[in-house]
């Protein structure tokens, strides 16, 4: 039997428009949209600092919605239950947010690192004056130092240092890798701005 269309939004309750779109009737769930739509915008808008986030948030708020209708509690607060969603999504989404830029943040400052390094005491490198003094704290130091001059000051590749420092070039390149490590963690807390 096909569903009866919706005439105004008005004339039904959030319950009987859900149980209208259960039926098969997705001009009910259109309504429901058009009522909820803005408020839920305002919700996310405070909620989420980042201007594309809060759009797309509302988006998909309202597609996971649709798509697990049959899991709203008829009697319940259908506006409520858009907010859980949003929120757990929103929540979801600045966490993902937060991972991307703090992978960025340590790429470029993994780069700097490297360019600083590769640039030596001829570079105007600002970080260059803390990165000479955590190269002087690194672990090994007389070793650690050949391997990053043989490496960016002289520009040979692992399997070239390894003859010369009597190791592998596996052991060169986790070695490499470790120093580098250790010189952007000491970086990032030399250059931390305090809090405010």
């Amino acid at each position: 039997m096909p569903a009866t269309p919706i005439s105004t939004e008005q004339e039904l309750d959030d319950d009987a428009l859900v149980g209208a779109v259960c039926r098969g009737d997705v001009q009910s769930y259109c309504l429901l949209f058009k009522r909820h739509a803005e408020s839920l915008h305002v919700y996310v808008a405070f909620r989420v600092w980042i201007p594309h986030l809060v759009a797309e948030t509302v988006h998909e708020t309202f597609v996971w919605a649709y798509r697990h209708l049959d899991q709203f509690q008829p009697g319940t607060s259908f506006q409520a239950w858009l907010r859980a969603i949003a929120w757990n999504l929103a929540r979801a989404e600045l966490q993902r947010f937060a991972r991307e830029h703090k992978r960025r943040e340590n790429y470029l400052r993994h780069r700097l690192t490297l360019e600083c390094l590769a640039a030596g005491e001829n570079s105007d490198c600002a970080e260059l004056d803390t990165l000479r003094e955590c190269l002087g704290r690194l672990k090994n130091d007389a070793r650690h130092q050949q391997i990053i001059h043989l490496r960016y000051h002289e520009g040979l590749t692992s399997r070239e240092i390894a003859p010369l420092v009597a190791h592998s070039p596996v052991w060169v390149r986790v070695t490499l890798h470790r120093i580098v490590q250790q010189l952007r963690t000491c970086i990032g807390a030399k250059t931390a701005r305090p809090p405010c």
